[in-house]
């Protein structure tokens, strides 16, 4: 048995974080066998697995796992009694699962280095969900914080905060005040602090645009500027940092709450039950660096967000527009999201063999946008008065992006193909200890432009390509030949080496796996983006080897869509709603490794 052990970051959407470069790097500084991995888990008893696994070494759990991970774990320590939430789990000297709370040091961290003026001053949370009660913990407790502003849309998760932290700010007689008025605001002291504790996201009903001038009244009358921290780093520059940005205020990014909490972790991991320094101040140093430029370099959360309000709430159409799509589950995946933020959308399938049989619905004033499939991708650009440029390097598009209205109408073109396969590519990266760099996609179709990019973007060195006109591929390189090498081959079973990457492009229907036969070994992802069936010759014949990992086409199709959501809504996708709505209309089986 391999003495490896294994640390997770554990929840849904965690394909993107940047934590496991820098706890890897910390890991083999220490030289420690321990790997770190940013895990998936759709289900509570995924989460389940993970930890009763003999290979598991500690965990830092997020959303949604928060409160209902204690149920799991053998005992959890005062701060999650406390704070009423675990977010780091680790195993005592004597082999149990002990549950703790770091969120709070990564709060009090960030606050206290990049300003400590805010101590005993009013500060202000923006949000009432699960991250304000480590929030509340250390502004009430640590910085004896009087009174804490609370923002939020919902009058009853403000009420449960209250309840929830009464106990925590009796000690310091710490007050939390409802704003729910600027006019309220106005008659209050400015807070020197302010954290936000949501999700970025672009106002859209009264109570979220009434929050968000609450925050900029704030921000613009304080007569000393003071500090915002936003916990959300998707993007790493917020909506709300910006805003905090034109006021001058200092701002944070909450990629910072991460490295607050390593000197804690590590101890509780390596060494649970002492007061060793288990990190060194040299070591903690090099680990800050490996975070920040990972947060300066990661396309997943590096992309820009306009802080202007640009969507509105009037009822939008939006379609996916392809030929022979009438089994597409977009509609099920984008109207959950809809349905679930009480946006007044709707999403349906519109087929049509050529791109011009859907131009009346382009044309349309309440035309939202739109998913682009086959044979479309690389037609629809008729339609845009511009193209993103992750769209123009690829040279194919499958989202419609409207801004603007009237004579002042813009229609975007986008791709979210790409950044779907990457995301699933970075996830496997960050899981094993295997190399990555050798690719290889089938197909030369719209898909596969996609697919070329996002092996590109995920690092590996070398890329093929195979398609049954040779002389469509080699097109698809030239296309390419500017920004990176493709080899197209004969074959796929051509290459002398082993393949770490494949990826399929083409539909399922057409395949067979005997042609697929010979290309798996070594260890290695295999993502088919075809989803109809699920289980498709390719992932069939991957699956027969043993060390390879297979990823079904609905997994990147969410993944995607997620991107697509944020485009469209200025909103991060409610992920969980979404999967819901999806397993109870495909089954379990359609999504178990997302």
């Amino acid at each position: 048995m391999s003495s490896q052990r294994n640390l997770h970051l554990i929840g849904i959407g965690v394909g993107h974080s940047i934590a496991p470069v820098m706890h890897n790097h910390i890991c083999k500084r220490l030289q420690q066998p321990y790997v770190f991995h940013a895990t998936e888990a759709q289900t509570l008893d995924d989460v389940n697995k993970l930890l009763k696994s003999p290979d598991f070494g500690g965990a830092v759990i997020t959303m949604p796992y928060k409160q209902s991970v204690v149920d799991l774990l053998d005992e959890t320590d005062e701060l999650v009694a406390t704070i009423g939430a675990c977010n780091n789990v680790f195993i005592s000297q004597d082999g149990r699962l002990i549950g703790s709370n770091t969120d709070w040091r990564g709060v009090l961290g960030s606050l206290s280095a990049a300003d400590s003026r805010g101590a005993g001053k009013p500060a202000l949370i923006f949000g009432a969900g699960g991250a304000s009660r480590a929030t509340v913990y250390a502004l009430s407790v640590h910085l004896k914080c009087p009174e804490i502003y609370v923002v939020n849309r919902d009058d009853k998760e403000v009420e449960a905060l209250e309840q929830d932290t009464a106990k925590m700010r009796s000690a310091i007689g710490t007050r939390i005040t409802h704003i729910t008025s600027v006019r309220l605001a106005q008659a209050l002291e400015t807070p020197y602090y302010i954290v936000g504790t949501v999700p970025d996201f672009q106002p859209q009903s009264e109570p979220e645009r009434v929050a968000f001038r609450i925050f900029d009244h704030f921000m613009a009358s304080a007569k000393a500027p003071g500090v915002f921290l936003d916990m959300c780093f998707k993007p790493i520059e917020t909506r709300k940092i910006q805003l905090a940005k034109k006021y001058s205020w200092a701002t944070v990014a909450g990629t910072d709450i991460i490295g607050h909490q390593i000197l804690e972790q590590y101890r509780v991991w390596f060494s649970p039950g002492t007061d060793a320094k288990v990190i060194s101040a040299d070591l903690a140093r090099e680990a800050w660096d490996v975070l920040n430029n990972e947060a300066k370099s990661s396309p997943g959360i590096n992309y820009r967000v306009e802080a202007e309000n640009t969507h509105t709430t009037v009822p939008k159409e939006f379609y996916i527009f392809g030929n022979g799509i009438s089994f597409s589950i977009s509609p099920t995946i984008h109207n959950a999201g809809f349905k679930h933020d009480q946006l007044p959308f709707r999403y349906q399938i519109r087929e049509s063999p050529g791109i011009d049989g859907v131009a009346h619905l382009i044309e349309r004033d309440d035309f939202g946008g739109a998913s682009v499939t086959m044979p479309h991708k690389l037609q629809v650009h008729k339609f845009c008065q511009q193209q993103s440029q992750t769209a123009l390097a690829i040279g194919a598009i499958n989202t419609l992006v409207v801004s603007g209205q009237g004579h002042n109408r813009v229609i975007t073109g986008d791709n979210t193909d790409w950044s779907g396969l990457h995301s699933i590519i970075e996830s496997y990266k960050n899981s094993t200890d295997w190399p990555a760099e050798t690719g290889l996609v089938l197909g030369a179709g719209g898909a596969s432009r996609a697919a070329l990019y996002a092996m590109h973007q995920a690092g590996l060195k070398d890329i093929y390509l195979v398609n049954r006109t040779k002389a469509v591929a080699e097109a698809v390189r030239e296309q390419f030949s500017d920004h990176f090498k493709i080899t197209v081959l004969d074959s796929a079973k051509d290459m002398s080496k082993d393949y770490d990457v494949v990826i399929g492009t083409v539909p399922a229907h057409v395949t067979t796996e005997e042609q697929y036969e010979g290309i798996f070994q070594g260890h290695g992802l295999c993502i088919d983006m075809s989803y109809k069936p699920r289980q498709t010759p390719l992932l069939a014949v991957a699956q027969r080897s043993e060390w390879w990992v297979t990823v079904p086409g609905v997994q990147v199709l969410l993944s995607q869509a997620f991107d697509q959501y944020r485009l469209w809504t200025g909103r991060e996708a409610p992920k969980k709603a979404i999967v819901d709505a999806v397993i109870a209309k495909e089954g379990n089986d359609q999504i178990q490794k997302l």
